[in-house]
């Protein structure tokens, strides 16, 4: 079974009934351009796998999926992923495959629309309650999608400033992005268009998530092997 097939196979939501406040929504790629837009806060692709690769990734095992993270260039991605995760026995050989294939992918469309010649890139298994309150990132644009359990959750910029002074006491508005949807957003380095955002809390439920996160780096930060 070969992976491009398997990639092809997207199915795709439709738009939402309204649009959200600062959101930019679409169920094309290309959509992750528009990021830096005016009063754009999350550009966000909805993409589906096929069904076949969705159960796959329902069924995964997360203890089998080693954490990743490194700095690579687009042309350099899907090498030093292949590195980690084909060396990995207990993973399903078709989800390695293709998160191979996606993450080099995403890589690319991240630096493409950042204008990035190097990207930091992490794939890990979430386990607690990690980055559950409101915050904003200190880069210029991150990108995340979610293979596995509850996705990043967002606020309005409308209500960004009561969310990030009541934190667990909010009872605002609070969206989340879909299962293996792609959000591409702004970080303090943009100011003005920074989304206020959260993970989802977990710990309660038992359950884990596959998070995949890229960043454009900056000159503070150390460099990642």
């Amino acid at each position: 079974m070969t992976i491009e097939p398997l990639y092809k196979r997207y199915r795709v939501d439709g738009e939402d009934d309204a649009p959200l406040e600062g959101v930019l929504s679409s169920e094309l790629p290309s959509v992750l351009r528009r990021w830096r837009e005016p009063h754009c806060r999350l550009a966000l692709w909805r993409r589906r796998f096929s069904s076949e690769i969705e159960a796959r990734f329902a069924r995964l095992d997360l203890e089998d999926v080693p954490s990743l993270r490194l700095m690579t260039s687009p042309a350099d991605a899907g090498r030093r992923i292949s590195q980690v995760l084909e060396r990995c026995d207990a993973l399903d050989p078709v989800l390695a495959a293709l998160l191979i294939h996606d993450a080099a992918y995403l890589v690319t469309l991240f630096a493409n629309a950042t204008a990035s010649p190097e990207v930091e890139l992490r794939l890990e298994v979430v386990t607690d309650d990690a980055c559950r309150k409101f915050h904003t990132d200190v880069t210029l644009a991150r990108l995340v999608t979610t293979y596995v359990g509850a996705a990043t959750q967002w606020v309005p910029p409308g209500h960004a400033e009561q969310a990030l002074k009541q934190q667990d006491d909010y009872q605002g508005p609070v969206f989340s992005m879909p299962q293996f949807g792609v959000g591409l957003f702004a970080g303090k380095e943009l100011p003005g268009n920074a989304l206020l955002h959260r993970s989802p809390r977990i710990s309660a439920s038992g359950n884990s998530r596959l998070f995949l996160c890229i960043n454009r780096p900056f000159s503070a930060r150390p460099h990642l092997h």
